[in-house]
């Protein structure tokens, strides 16, 4: 990762003017010290991986669209594939539910319930026999029995039959089939999240912008949500000075004012778009009615579109209205 020197001497330029402000005393009382700003877009990404591939340098003007970078996307390949394959096998298990068993399972109760039937067919003809032989005294009373429960017992095997019969021709329980659609969306909505993981492996700009700065070069591991670059889009720029309080009670926002710096070829119009709420002392002291002249306001501006690419943060420049 690159070493960054974190006080940039840009920081120090609020300071700077702060104090200018309240020291320059100029001939024209109107004009007034400030510089340039920018909002920095961090960008990062919501995945961890190692750092593939770099598209854009620093100090490069990139448009929207463009690919900023590119992650290690192999470890996310494999999470798609295993969320198609468990999304697959659920509703496979879904469809299973639905048709009942299978045609060859059916068959095997079909054919056991048919000798069922041939048995219970022969313990009939045994029971009748049994029942004109106790008539006569032929044979005992517990011979008599056993046809009769021999009889009663096939019988009963032949209804257990014919409704295993039934019920494997029927689907699964209600329940049971909610459960399995319910895994079903289960499983859809992990693999939306992992192809959206994936494609969170390719980063691109969201704006025109310029490449600021690069925080970490190909090869090194990065961390999801760390950012990897910054970027300055155009329209981030603005301009920021200080007025003492008696000229802070006279602006507005959207009121005009007119910019101007070493490199302006021409003055630049802004629109006043942002008004300190609370003042600020130049140098640091307890404020008292004695150094009520140290007491400033803080002022953003935002100059026209045109205007824009001319400027640089940490520019100095001078503000009048």
């Amino acid at each position: 990762m690159i070493n960054k020197n974190i006080l940039q001497l840009k920081y120090l330029y609020p300071l700077l003017f702060i104090y200018l402000s309240a020291c320059d005393h100029q001939e024209n009382s109107n004009i007034w010290n400030g510089y340039v700003e920018g909002d920095y877009i961090y960008i990062s990404s919501p995945v961890s991986g190692y750092l593939n591939q770099i598209n854009i340098q620093r100090g490069q003007q990139i448009k929207k669209g463009t690919e900023l970078y590119r992650l290690d996307d192999a470890p996310l390949q494999y999470q798609v594939a295993q969320s198609t394959a468990e999304l697959e096998a659920q509703q496979a298990a879904s469809r299973n539910l639905k048709q009942g068993k299978r045609t060859q399972e059916v068959s095997i109760l079909k054919a056991q319930l048919e000798q069922a039937k041939i048995q219970a067919q022969q313990a009939k003809l045994d029971f009748n026999r049994q029942q004109k032989l106790i008539t006569s005294h032929a044979i005992s009373k517990q011979e008599y029995d056993q046809a009769a429960s021999k009889f009663a017992s096939s019988k009963a095997h032949v209804a257990e039959l014919q409704s295993q019969i039934d019920v494997a021709k029927l689907p699964a329980r209600s329940n049971e089939i909610d459960q399995s659609e319910a895994l079903i969306d289960a499983n859809q909505a992990a693999l939306g999240h992992a192809k959206w993981q994936l494609n969170q492996s390719k980063i691109f700009a969201q704006h025109d912008a310029l490449v600021e700065d690069i925080f970490y070069r190909q090869g090194e591991w990065i961390n999801a949500g760390k950012p990897i670059l910054s970027l300055l889009p155009p329209e981030n720029i603005k301009i920021r000075f200080y007025v003492p309080a008696h000229i802070f009670s006279q602006l507005k926002l959207g009121q005009k004012v007119k910019i101007s710096c070493d490199t302006c070829t021409k003055p630049i119009t802004a629109n006043i778009q942002y008004l300190a709420k609370q003042a600020e002392y130049t140098p640091p002291v307890i404020y008292s009615r004695e150094n009520s002249h140290d007491l400033v306001f803080m002022v953003e501006a935002k100059p026209d579109k045109e205007s824009l690419k001319k400027l640089h943060v940490g520019l100095p420049i001078s503000v009048t209205f």
